[in-house]
């Protein structure tokens, strides 16, 4: 095998002897990370204020792994979610859509997708070995994640023995708005799950 600085799906397919039907699901389950390598005028919505853009996109852009996880569900091209390098580090979010602006914008295929050399490399002894496929947590190890959430929920929540707040966070509502606002593009950070796992947090650290 040559090295190289990316490979297509279908090249590392071949080189990993899987399917890409294959490197979509570890993309979804996050053992990988897939980047578009477009060279081309995209249309794109900004994810946080909204605002619609015709941008170049010249190099490589990081595919959101809920774009996989819908794709691997429902077999349908959803909205693909960029993570495109920014200045200082200041990565933006990017819907990309169809052209929309004045007909403008190409499309961007399953084939601009790419795996780069060092994600291929991290990814090839595991795919050999047949060690990806996902753990069980046991329910002594589910009960340990659950206290230790449930215990950080006290402590911020909660009070010095001179009766201070803790933290800037007056209830739980306020913890799950500022993880959306932080953390809104990780996985399993939504208000749905947040209000569930806290819940059982709650219920775990309490019980006897």
């Amino acid at each position: 095998m040559i090295d190289r600085e990316y490979y297509p799906l279908a090249m590392a397919a071949e080189i990993l002897e899987c399917s890409e039907d294959d490197l979509i699901h570890f993309a979804a389950t996050q053992k990988i990370e897939v980047h578009v390598l477009a060279d081309k005028y995209i249309s794109v919505r900004h994810y946080k204020d909204g605002s619609d853009k015709y941008i170049f996109l010249p190099s490589v852009a990081l595919v959101s792994h809920e774009y996989f996880s819908s794709l691997e569900i429902s077999n349908v091209h959803t909205l693909l979610m960029l993570i495109i390098p920014g200045t200082e580090n200041n990565n933006e979010l990017f819907n990309v859509f169809p052209p929309f602006l004045d007909g403008m914008g190409e499309e961007i295929e399953l084939s601009d997708f790419v795996i780069l050399h060092g994600e291929l490399m991290k990814i090839k002894k595991p795919v050999e070995q047949n060690v990806l496929a996902p753990k069980d947590v046991s329910d002594r190890e589910e009960s340990t994640y659950l206290n230790i959430i449930g215990g950080l929920l006290g402590l911020m929540l909660g009070e010095t023995p001179a009766g201070a707040k803790q933290s800037v966070y007056i209830n739980q509502s306020a913890i799950v708005s500022a993880l959306l606002v932080h953390y809104e593009d990780k996985a399993g950070i939504s208000k749905r799950t947040l209000e569930s796992k806290f819940a059982k947090a709650n219920k775990s650290i309490t019980q006897e």
